[in-house]
């Protein structure tokens, strides 16, 4: 999309706050010569691990390091790997042995007509075991299983691997079995019917139009393999549909629109796309638990899912351990210009919850989310430790307990990594702020170009069907920039100003809320958003790094409890290690310090301790 800039009011920057490649550096000389032996799990009871899953290697700290600053797209894999060898991922005997059946599935070599009781004879599909309770599920290392609804976990179950491999994959990807046709009026525009598709509900009342675009929904398209996060989004005025295919014309990005009023997608493509392999991810959470206790699921890969991979909803003693969550979310949720999606996501009331050791990317809202569906709801014992999250519009979220009326109680965040948050429908556009919040512009030099005529309209114009109107909230003078465009994303409402590393939100009870030894680690927005009040002694000993951001980025911004806003380029949270890689002298820590911590907490994660 044709990129532009803009700053919203504060109002609308409050609002959006509550609502949810380039060249590879060396940093070899960065990295600490001391080795790491695997941690110690004489404590476990881990009889058994070895025939139950196997690994075929494992990786040294220092490997997994490399990994992570390259953004090796192997890294997942490799995390996996060394988890089994050192016993992270483990699958106990005591865990078998609560339930009396144990069942075994492949879709490579399984068949429904088995019992399922033995790897030998496995069962082929999972759906049948979705809401059964009182089970050990075993999915076979290396296998891809198609999903074609949400998986509902049972009361007192484990939900695990076997075999050596890969970790098991749940796709939620579904086939787009449509024909495209392509619009006469508009160049490289097709259009497609998904009334075969989509159960849509086709009223005029004005009560059902705003419910109706939840019809046809559709977060992102897998084109070719390569996933296409690009949905243009636009208002309805009344009940008449904007010229969808006109403006995809006009955007020219290989962007995709649907026009839920008619069931019709639209899809900018200068090749033929009914000769290429088009899926798509539609609204489903994709492991969905529900008032369960007692239940652990350790060791899947998901991905494909349009609106969660794992949602944990009023549960107790739920342990979320070793999986790999990516590409999820980009559906509709509460308006038609509104986006969501998270990884991991605690909604209602959660006792006894851990989630540990996963591995997240490219998330379409956060990676960690504590979120909240009745204020008087009270979380207790909710522990997020030892996750990598990467590549999402913010890594931990704990909105939940900001608006419960009690506080939460022992809350802990701890040993995360939480990297390169940015809008991943433009991951590589960055978007810093200034003191006054308004994006910083001409920071990098940019190619002097011919001028062209001016063909926009003047910023008055209210015409409903102009893209730059309907995409974005509002604007005003850009801070310090003598640009006031608009910045326009396929994100939606809310576009760019909450991208953090850790949006954390004050809780009505500090002392039951600890967030430590968390490495956030670059942004191409904020480290930190914080609001309501000044930073609490329970926030220390995190890693706050960013090596690239410009001299006057404020990667820092608090609210207070009367809503002022206070943006600033300076560490605002005493206890906490800081690392601005544009101002060494004026800060507490050095690269290689910084590489060192992520070290030791990557080590942490697979399994390593010096």
């Amino acid at each position: 999309m044709k990129k532009k800039i803009f700053t919203i009011t504060s109002f609308i920057l409050i609002s959006t706050l509550l609502c949810a490649c380039g060249d590879t550096k060396d940093y070899s000389a960065w990295m600490p010569k001391d080795g790491y032996k695997p941690v110690s799990h004489n404590d476990q009871d881990t009889e058994g691990n070895s025939f139950i899953t196997t690994a075929a290697g494992s990786f040294s700290a220092n490997d997994l390091t490399k990994a992570f600053l390259d953004e090796d797209d192997s890294l997942a894999d490799k995390l996996w790997q060394t988890q089994i060898t050192n016993e992270i991922y483990s699958v106990t005997q005591k865990e078998l042995k609560r339930n009396s059946m144990v069942y075994y599935v492949s879709s490579s070599e399984g068949d429904d007509e088995n019992l399922g009781l033995s790897p030998e004879a496995p069962k082929r599909t999972l759906t049948g075991f979705s809401g059964v309770s009182n089970v050990t599920i075993l999915l076979k290392c290396g296998d891809s299983f198609e999903m074609d609804q949400s998986f509902s976990a049972g009361n007192k179950c484990v939900y695990a691997t076997y075999g050596s491999g890969p970790r098991p994959v749940l796709d939620y990807y579904k086939p787009l079995d449509v024909k495209f046709t392509e619009e006469a009026e508009y160049a490289h525009v097709w259009k497609a019917d998904l009334s075969k598709i989509f159960k849509v509900r086709h009223s005029s009342d004005d009560e059902e139009q705003s419910v109706r675009f939840s019809d046809c929904n559709i977060g992102q398209l897998l084109i070719d393999g390569k996933v296409n996060w690009n949905r243009l989004l636009l208002n309805i005025i009344g009940n008449e549909a904007p010229d969808y295919a006109k403006y995809l014309e006009e955007d020219a990005c290989e962007s995709w629109a649907v026009d839920w009023m008619s069931s019709t997608l639209y899809l900018y493509s200068k090749t033929d796309p009914n000769k290429k392999n088009i899926k798509y991810a539609d609204f489903t959470n994709a492991v969905f638990m529900s008032g369960i206790k007692n239940t652990v699921l350790k060791g899947w890969e998901i991905k494909g899912a349009g609106t969660s991979g794992c949602t944990i909803e009023n549960c107790t003693e739920v342990t979320i351990a070793s999986c790999y969550f990516h590409d999820i979310g980009g559906t509709l949720a509460g308006s038609p210009t509104s986006r969501t999606g998270n990884a991991i996501q605690v909604v209602g009331q959660a006792k006894d919850v851990m989630v540990e050791y996963n591995f997240v990317s490219w998330i379409f809202n956060g990676c960690f989310v504590d979120q909240v569906v009745s204020t008087s709801e009270e979380d207790s014992n909710l522990t997020v430790r030892n996750n990598i999250g990467t590549r999402s519009y913010v890594g931990i979220d704990t909105i939940g307990d900001a608006l419960a009326e009690k506080g939460h109680v022992n809350i802990v965040y701890s040993g995360n990594i939480l990297s390169n948050m940015c809008d991943i429908t433009d991951p590589d556009e960055k978007l810093y702020a200034d003191e006054l919040g308004g994006l910083l512009r001409n920071t990098v030099p940019e190619p002097v170009e011919e001028p062209v005529k001016d063909t926009k309209k003047p910023k008055d114009s209210k015409d409903p069907k102009n893209p730059e109107d309907l995409s974005v909230s509002g604007t005003e003078e850009n801070g310090t920039s003598d640009k006031p465009d608009v910045y326009l994303s396929y994100r939606g409402s809310g576009n760019y100003t909450g991208i953090s590393c850790i949006c954390n939100y004050s809780s009505k009870n500090p002392e039951g809320l600890v967030m430590n030894n968390n490495v956030c680690w670059n942004t191409s927005r904020l480290l930190i958003l914080y609001t309501k009040s000044g930073p609490k002694a329970y926030f220390n000993d995190n890693l706050l790094y960013s090596e690239d951001a410009p001299g006057d980025a404020c990667m820092y911004l608090v609210v207070d409890k009367d809503m002022n806003i206070d943006y600033s380029n300076k560490n605002p949270f005493p206890g906490n290690k800081n690392y601005l890689g544009y101002d060494t002298s004026g800060n507490d820590i050095e690269p290689n310090d910084a590489v060192d911590i992520l070290k030791s907490t990557i080590g942490g994660i697979s399994g390593y301790d010096k």
